[in-house]
């Protein structure tokens, strides 16, 4: 996952959430295709600290509101950044 947000090619925040998603589907053993933050935030309840959670799921909701409204004030690489700290921190629970 890291590997793929780091990669420059595609910097759009769908494309981050979809890496994001992919990695907690894969680190959870999820059998859903269609993931939210909801079903992330329950995922994650008890085995990753809270504030990691609400990290998580403010990322989450940030990049599926901009695939509705392409319009952020958010950088995409401050999002990559603030997402490879938490999927590193994250990756050492699970």
């Amino acid at each position: 996952a890291l590997k793929d947000l780091n990669s420059n090619e595609n910097e759009s925040l769908s494309y981050i959430s979809s890496v994001m998603y992919k990695y907690f589907k894969s680190k959870l053993f999820l059998k859903t295709e269609n993931l939210d933050p909801l079903i992330l935030e329950n995922s994650l309840k008890g085995k990753v600290s809270p504030d990691s959670i609400e990290k998580v799921i403010a990322i989450a909701k940030l990049c599926d509101a901009n695939r509705f409204s392409p319009t952020s004030s958010t950088s995409e690489k401050k999002i990559i950044k603030d997402i490879s700290i938490i999927l590193k921190d994250i990756d050492k629970l699970l």
